[in-house]
């Protein structure tokens, strides 16, 4: 191996920007779990049996949870860290997407849309608050 070859394998990324890259993904899941479920509703109503008028309740309730929570989340990020809920509300989204692939019904696909909302709103609502913490220079971090 040359000296061009091992300072490449030792060096890494800083774990800031590996903090910033989890931070931005997990943002995005939110507002794209929103809009990626219209495209299937056809689907969700021919595999569940059920009138298109409840099956619109599918992205209605996740959109409407969010939305209403949305500022109750971003004060308990500033009371309790942006961390402690980013890290709730990644894992609650986790659970409820798995417990929304299991539904038996149309009825828990709703509940389970309603909770997947409660968790990304989480997530959404202090991504960006949590962003001044990784700063570039260490003299500017916030934590």
């Amino acid at each position: 191996m040359t000296d061009i070859d091992v300072s490449a394998t030792k060096r890494r990324l800083e774990p800031k920007w590996l903090i910033l890259t989890a931070v931005m993904l997990g943002s995005i899941m939110g507002p794209l779990d929103g809009s990626i479920v219209n495209t299937v509703l056809p689907s969700i109503t021919d595999f569940f049996h059920a009138e298109i008028s409840i099956v619109q309740w599918v992205p209605t309730v996740y959109l409407l949870t969010i939305s209403c929570l949305i500022l109750l989340y971003g004060r308990l990020g500033d009371m309790l860290g942006y961390k402690r809920i980013f890290l709730y509300g990644l894992a609650g989204f986790t659970v409820a997407s798995v417990l929304c692939g299991s539904s038996q019904s149309i009825w828990m696909l709703i509940a389970f849309r309603a909770v997947q909302g409660l968790a990304a709103g989480m997530m959404m609502a202090v991504a960006l608050p949590s962003l001044p913490q990784l700063s570039l220079h260490p003299s500017e971090a916030r934590l």
